[in-house]
């Protein structure tokens, strides 16, 4: 969120416990309401399977996306080392991704250019699911 704030975006933090639709409800109105009533893009790091709406109460349009990443090389992964690899190599681009191509799914999902794109899932995973 620092990078995002230095660079003039805004960018907040919303803890979520997403183990029932209750937990997705609460943290759409969370978000709107620490948005102002806009809400750009959610990020679940926790994983996403298949959301069919939005929040109930929502005015305008709400578009429903995931990415789903394969391997990727972040401090979190760091102690994975060449196990990491090996995991990645099993997918045509025999590489683990990096941060930034996640972020450039997440930033076109998110974009304009996505408009007509809606409940789908992308995944980043260097073709791993397709083989």
């Amino acid at each position: 969120m620092a990078e995002i704030r230095a660079a003039g975006g805004k960018a907040d933090f919303v803890a979520a416990d997403l183990r029932e639709a209750a937990g997705a409800r609460a943290l759409a109105e969370q978000a709107a309401k620490v948005g102002g009533g806009h809400v750009d893009i959610l990020v679940n790091n926790a994983g996403i399977c298949s959301p069919r709406r939005g929040p109930p109460s929502t005015a305008r349009p709400v578009r429903v996306n995931a990415v789903s990443p394969g391997p990727t090389r972040t401090e979190g992964t760091a102690e994975l080392g060449e196990a990491l690899d090996q995991l990645a190599a099993a997918g045509p681009a025999r590489r683990p991704g990096l941060p930034e191509e996640i972020a450039d799914a997440i930033n076109y999902l998110a974009g304009d250019e996505s408009s007509l794109v809606h409940g789908a899932v992308l995944p980043v995973d260097g073709g791993r699911i397709a083989v």
